[in-house]
């Protein structure tokens, strides 16, 4: 298997949408493959910090004027 393929099984990990065989092979991967791991990591904090942004502004307002 070729890294575009891991490419795509990285978002599928970071989304939760990927089979417990898929994990693992891309897990593998990961360890043998410095520019995937990189890729990995890089996109890891992406979403992490792209789930932040979309949790905190889903929050209720707390200011009186926002629900005029």
């Amino acid at each position: 298997m070729n890294c575009e393929y891991f490419s795509k099984l990285i978002i599928d990990k970071l989304a939760c949408e990927i089979g417990a065989d898929e994990k693992k092979n891309l897990e593998k991967h990961i360890e043998d493959c410095e520019e995937c791991r990189k890729k990995y990591e890089q996109m890891s904090k992406i979403w992490k910090d792209a789930s932040s942004v979309i949790s905190a502004s889903s929050k209720p307002s707390l200011r009186p004027e926002d629900y005029k």
